[in-house]
């Protein structure tokens, strides 16, 4: 054997073994079965399911499109081999198993998706590595046989963020393919003027834009090898290519045409989003470069990128040029805005490791060719460099596959709360949605739902008969997206809600965070359980825009997950709950049902309402539900009715004794409501809104010393309370306090910027207090949240005329309110009276005559004509 057939069988093997242990990093999270769910791993599972009942319109459109169909094509195949083989239910059945039950075997499916498309990106980056080496023109297999190509396979394969996001189900990973795919075909349109490759490359570009929108910058390439083979801008072939790519976005995304409204809708929102960031995190320019693609390769290949970098701008090699071409592009698409998650830069790293695979095979062949090296060294000194360079990113990627397949923090709270909480418990989760253990809870599920039956229709039977796991518990969680301002943490919530548990999670990201008050206090009201802790969180670098909790570098001493500690209240100790299908699916229903009401779609609630009763009819909930449906139209007396019904099931329920109360303070019997309100109180002592409610009462039987405490006591519990805030101010200022008034009435305006009601309470009270011009500020901020608010501009037109001695800028407001409210006298007469002082006295006999002229039988027309005889009597005299 010759040493040049010997030299091929040592590549081949180091490239195996290379992609072995690519698929090993990659794949064992996913083994493990201890890679938790992130966040967005949801959408990847529900929505490609969707699309086997038919409808191939995604209906979300925050992705393109093309990666859900291609799911979707995968789990249909899964269903037709398992229908093969006997072991797959009807089609219904088999997709609510994994939509709604059970949506794991879903979600590792995607997963192995994106490991398969990972490898497929190291295997590419080797390839585009071998082109650059040779100048674009050795075959594929030469290309990732050679130095450069293996060079950066190695590199590719313990690339940190590569492997990070491997196992996560997502658009990440197949971007970085398809990104990199259509960079190999720009890079042969140096050689080639054939029309099949430029269809190829623009085809290439079309399913990057298709996977995820900022693909679309892949046509920075195929520009950029038009340009530098010296063709034209007007070139057919290039304008080709532009057409091909658009017609392959939309023959792999057709419902973003078809379905625009709701496309335009999502990109703009994402775009906004891309723009705003999150947290007020401003990134700058290079930040993508400064840190996530250092984190990435670690120091020296960092180092040696960007001295290749250099090198490519000065001797300026057109392959090269394609690539950082290329670079550039997808730079600009991903960091344009201040949203700068560091998965955004996949597309990046295989341009990023190619152009490194290439520098090391240059750097040693120019060491020989200037004989500091022998020429037979070249290949055993670049395998070293190789090494020495992959050695930072292997130890970290490492780490990183280690903390994938290691047990969560959240996983070991799950399993604590499934073996110590009654099923059906209610838990405060505080800290932030995105680091709450993953229990089956009943809000999740009614989304997994509401998705399940939009697509399928509204049959329960497959439901009722796909779930497999009959002892898998459920659990509510008192934070939802619409009080996630309680989220770090809140002694009103878990009264109001009466959480027998509640779980804390604390961590570097932004999605974990606690307030330290609330923490200090809860001792008072729990007793602590258990903590989970990940160690020492101090040294650890994690991706400040992701909820990802698998750090970017630090990893000593650390298990993946928040800090997480649980806390028992024994006095809100609950009752096991019945947990049969029919039991979670009523509940299910009915928290849509609610849900539906309090958004104000009626007939939803009442489908829902209906079809939670007819699984269960006996239910108190349902009672509740069909009290805030009536309320919403009106029906005072079913809605009294519906609360008798649950206190009569039981004369405790504090749901119904506080529903009973405010329909009592609603028809002014406070007297009973208080009664009420106490019978719940005794229950619920420390529940802020609770408090509130009984203090609007006490205060409306004049005592007002004790609805003072009330409110008081509210805020000490929710500081961010804002009715309380408000009722206690407008309080204070009718009690003749209005200096003390102001902070709290200022506080409901921080709480509440969109209340025009706030604005022009604190506004009163302001002027009241002799400060005009704060008062003007917020009445002015009252009528930008409602510009036909009729008493600001009254007040704004009193205090410029009055106080501020400015008949001319009060006249619009007595305009506008003339306009609003054309029965009102004193504003026809303040805006004469303004007139007058401008020297506008005609004008003001015409605006008093057009008043009595459209009122005439107005009960104060007399005090009108007498006032209108005055002004004409003036304007004669001048």
């Amino acid at each position: 054997m010759d040493g040049a057939v010997r030299l091929s069988i040592w590549r081949v093997a180091a490239l195996c073994g290379v992609m072995a242990l690519a698929a090993a990093l990659r794949g064992w999270g996913v083994l493990s079965g201890e890679l938790v769910w992130h966040p967005d791993e949801i959408f990847m599972a529900v929505y490609p399911l969707n699309m086997l009942s038919g409808d191939l319109n995604p209906h979300s459109f925050s992705y393109p499109g093309f990666h859900y169909s291609l799911l979707a094509g995968i789990y249909g195949l899964q269903f037709l081999l398992q229908s093969a083989t006997g072991t797959a239910p009807a089609l219904l059945e088999w997709v609510a198993t994994r939509q709604v039950w059970a949506p794991e075997a879903a979600r590792d499916t995607a997963r192995w998706v994106s490991v398969a498309y990972s490898l497929a990106t190291v295997f590419a980056t080797g390839l585009l590595a071998g082109q650059l080496a040779s100048g674009s023109h050795l075959s594929h297999w030469r290309a990732i046989t050679s130095v450069a190509g293996i060079a950066a396979t190695a590199l590719a394969a313990v690339n940190i963020l590569l492997v990070r996001q491997a196992p996560l189900a997502g658009t990440d990973a197949p971007l970085a393919f398809w990104f990199v795919a259509a960079t190999l075909a720009s890079v042969k349109l140096l050689r080639t003027e054939a029309l099949i490759d430029y269809v190829l490359a623009g085809a290439l570009v079309g399913v990057c834009a298709t996977t995820k929108y900022p693909g679309a910058a892949a046509a920075g390439s195929v520009i950029a090898a038009h340009l530098l083979a010296r063709r034209g801008v007007f070139d057919r072939r290039l304008w080709l290519a532009g057409g091909v790519s658009i017609g392959a976005f939309l023959v792999l995304s057709p419902y973003t045409l078809l379905d625009y409204s709701t496309f335009q809708e999502y990109f703009l929102f994402q775009m906004k989003h891309a723009a705003e960031g999150r947290f007020g995190f401003e990134p700058g320019l290079l930040y993508h470069v400064r840190e996530t693609l250092r984190y990435g390769t670690g120091w020296l290949a960092w180092l040696g990128w960007l001295s290749v970098c250099v090198w490519s701008l000065w001797k300026r090699p057109s392959p090269h040029l394609v690539v950082l071409a290329a670079s550039a592009s997808a730079y600009a698409a991903v960091n344009w805005g201040d949203l700068v998650f560091a998965r955004y830069v996949l597309p990046l790293v295989p341009l990023q490791l190619a152009l490194l695979g290439d520098g090391i095979t240059r750097g040693c062949r120019h060491l020989a060719e200037g004989e500091r090296i022998a020429t037979a060294s070249v290949v055993p000194v670049a395998s070293m460099v190789t090494v020495i360079l992959c050695l930072q990113p292997a130890y970290g990627a490492w780490h990183v596959v280690r903390l994938q397949r290691s047990t969560d923090t959240r996983s070991q709270a799950r399993a604590w709360i499934e073996s110590n909480v009654q099923p059906g418990s209610t838990l405060c989760n505080f800290g932030g949605w995105a680091g709450d253990p993953k229990l089956n809870t009943y809000e999740e599920l009614w989304w997994r739902f509401r998705n399940y039956t939009n697509a399928y229709g509204q049959d329960l039977g497959p439901l009722r008969r796909a779930r497999l796991d009959e002892d898998t518990p459920f659990y509510s969680y008192a934070v939802q997206r619409g009080n996630v301002n309680e989220a770090t943490g809140s002694l009103s919530l878990l009264h109001s809600r009466g959480c027998s548990h509640l779980i804390l999670h604390q961590h570097p990201l932004t999605y974990s965070r606690l307030d330290s008050t609330f923490h200090r206090q809860l001792a008072q009201e729990a007793r602590l359980r258990v903590p989970y802790e990940p160690g020492d969180l101090r040294a650890s670098t994690f991706d400040p825009m992701d909820a990802y909790y698998i750090p970017l570098a630090g990893w000593a001493a650390l298990a993946p997950g928040p800090r997480i500690e649980i806390w028992e209240v024994e006095r809100f100790a609950g009752r096991a709950t019945s947990q049969t299908v029919t039991d979670i699916l009523s509940r299910t229903l009915l928290l849509g049902a609610e849900s539906k009401a309090n958004t104000g779609d009626l007939d939803g609630a009442r489908a829902d309402l209906a079809r939670a009763r007819t699984i269960e009819p006996g239910s108190s909930f349902a009672l509740e539900v069909e009290a805030i449906i009536a309320h919403s139209v009106g029906d005072l007396e079913a809605v009294e009715s519906a609360f008798q019904e649950v206190l009569a099931l039981d004369p405790e329920s504090v749901p119904g004794l506080t529903g009973m109360a405010q329909l009592r303070a609603g028809q002014g019997e406070h007297s009973q409501a208080i009664d009420l309100y106490g019978r719940a109180r005794r229950q619920r002592p420390r529940d802020a809104k609770l408090l509130n409610n009984l203090a609007v009462s006490y205060r409306a039987i004049g005592r007002s010393d004790t609805s003072r405490s009330l409110w008081l006591e509210a805020l000490s519990l929710r500081q961010d309370y804002a009715d309380a805030h408000f009722n206690l101010g407008t309080a204070l200022y009718l009690d003749g306090a209005p200096r003390a008034a102001l902070s709290n009435l200022n506080r409901a305006v921080e709480l509440v910027p969109d209340s025009a009601k706030y604005h022009s309470n604190a506004a009163v009270a302001h002027r009241a207090a002799g400060l005009p011009l704060r008062a003007v500020e917020l009445w002015q901020g009252a009528v930008r949240v409602d510009s036909s608010y009729v008493d600001a501009h009254f007040n704004l037109g009193y205090t410029y005329q009055y106080d501020l001695q400015s008949p001319q800028q009060a006249l619009p407001h007595w305009e506008r309110t003339r306009h609003l409210a054309p029965t009102d006298i004193d504003a026809a007469l303040h805006g004469a009276q303004a007139l007058m002082d401008l020297g506008r006295a005609t004008d003001a006999v015409k605006w008093m005559r057009g008043f009595v002229d459209s009122n005439p039988q107005h009960p104060r027309r007399d005090e009108v004509e007498a006032a209108l005889s005055v002004v004409a009597a003036a304007d004669t005299a001048r």
